[in-house]
């Protein structure tokens, strides 16, 4: 932080002066951060990405500092598109599927909702692992359990 109308330009180089110079470059920061109060000059170093924003603006920019609280940004591999794409497709299956036999309206909404939050929470962690499997594979062996357990299982 420095007095305001100080040249940012210089301060960085400052920053950067001193952090190659640190001991450990292990220790040094992704995020370099200079400001005079008014205006802000944000650097990625891992990418050397450079940022100049007003401090009022700062909301506008707030996202770019989500590595520091943990987050971070995934970028969505072509391979990821074609699975989504797949899995939806087998739910629109499973829905057709449902309706052809009598299910419908918002009944069969919600159970396709449920369902699918529960192949969320099995794939992302929120479940144990694999115990959404594992609940399906302990079904009898011709599945004539299979709507029992999965209705008990989407039961509030």
């Amino acid at each position: 932080m420095k007095s305001k109308g100080e040249n940012l330009t210089i301060e960085f180089n400052q920053l950067q002066n001193y952090m190659n110079h640190l001991p450990n470059q292990d220790d040094v920061p992704d995020l370099w951060l200079v400001c005079d109060f008014e205006s802000m000059r944000l650097n990625r170093r891992s990418t050397n990405e450079v940022w100049s924003f007003k401090t009022k603006d700062l909301r506008k920019h707030i996202k770019r500092f989500a590595n520091i609280a943990g987050y971070t940004t995934e970028r969505i591999r072509d391979d990821q598109v074609e699975v989504n794409v797949k899995a939806a497709e087998k739910m629109a299956k499973l829905h057709d599927a449902l309706r052809e036999h009598g299910y419908e309206g918002h009944d069969l909404e919600v159970y396709l909702v449920r369902l699918l939050f529960c192949l969320f929470a099995d794939d992302t962690g929120i479940f144990p692992q694999d115990s959404l499997y594992k609940y399906f594979e302990a079904s009898k062996s011709d599945g004539s359990d299979l709507s029992e357990r999965i209705g008990k299982l989407l039961r509030c």
